[in-house]
Order: structure tokens, then sequence, then C-alpha cells
């Protein structure tokens, strides 16, 4: 199986970002590449960390998911969509949750908090699979150096071991 590493300098314009990737994509698709992965924020590199809350998308849903499962099926490629964000699910703050301020019991918002999230796109532009590159936490700066537990993973898929060839046959990823 042939892959394409790709590597781009992703700016604050999710849309510029999402066009130079289809050009990055359609070259490696163009020299034959079977497989391509994207580099960590290829949709957005913004000045601030927490930039991409702007543009956080729910599971399954949203332009940067569509981009992906579009340019998998149109240019015949599985696609790992290198990080993007995913918005987290609700959850309730307990006692020991370092959130200054905040009430216990009370539900933080999920925009305040997204998963680093890569996905795995097939040539049928279908996601097959999602990685949460890191465990969502709340960093309190006090004297203790505490952090504290957000988002829960949950559910997950099964790993993706290997992607079907064009031909037939199978490239393993293990």
């Amino acid at each position: 199986m042939k892959v394409a590493t790709i590597q781009m300098v992703s700016g604050v314009s999710v849309p510029e970002n999402l066009n130079r990737s289809l050009e990055l994509l359609t070259k490696a698709a163009d020299a034959g590449a079977e497989l391509a992965v994207l580099p960590e924020y290829f949709c957005l590199l913004g000045h601030r960390d927490t930039d991409k809350l702007a543009v956080q998308e729910l599971p399954g849903a949203g332009p940067i998911q569509q981009f992906l499962a579009d340019a998998a099926r149109s240019l015949g490629l599985w696609i790992v969509g290198g990080t993007l964000p995913i918005s987290c699910p609700p959850q309730v703050p307990g006692p020991d949750s370092g959130q200054a301020g905040a009430q216990i019991g009370a539900v933080v918002a999920p925009q305040q908090r997204v998963f680093n999230s890569s996905l795995v796109f097939s040539p049928a532009g279908n996601c097959v699979q999602r990685y949460d590159k890191i465990h969502c936490f709340v960093l309190t700066m006090d004297l203790r150096g505490t952090t504290s537990p957000g988002c829960s993973i949950g559910d997950s898929l099964r790993p993706l071991s290997s992607c079907p060839r064009a031909t037939g046959s199978s490239g393993r990823l293990a």
C-alpha cells in the first residue's frame, strides 16, 4: 500500500486550509497513494489554543468532516484527518474538579473543551474510525499544581488494523 504523509503550514482560515489540504491530497492520489495522512490540526492553526473552540464539530457532522468524506470519496483515498476539534459531551464537575467557581453538579458546557480527534475515512467517504488524541482535562495552576479529569472518551470503535486496497488485497496498519 502506498502511503502519503502530508505536511503543510496551516493558518487561521479553515476554508484556505481545506483548499490547501485538497491540493495536497489530490497530488498524493495522482502519485498513486491509497492512504493519505494529514497533519495535526490541518484545518486550523489559531493564534490561541482556544481558537479551535469556534470551529468545533459534533461527532459525524460539520464542514471539516464533510470535507474529509468528500475528498476521500472523490479521490478514492483512505484519509486520516490529522486532528480536528470534536465537541466533548457535557459533564458534571465533582467536588475535586479544580474548576474555580464551578458549582458541584452544574453541567459544564461542551463548547469549553474539545477532543483532538483523528478520523479515518474510507474511499467510500465513510468515517470508519475515530481516535481521541488526548483526554480532555482542566489544568488549574495554583500552588498545588493540580489537574482534574474532564471528558471521558466514552464508547469507541474497534481498532482499525487494515485498509482494503483497490486491488482487493489488504494493507496492514498494525
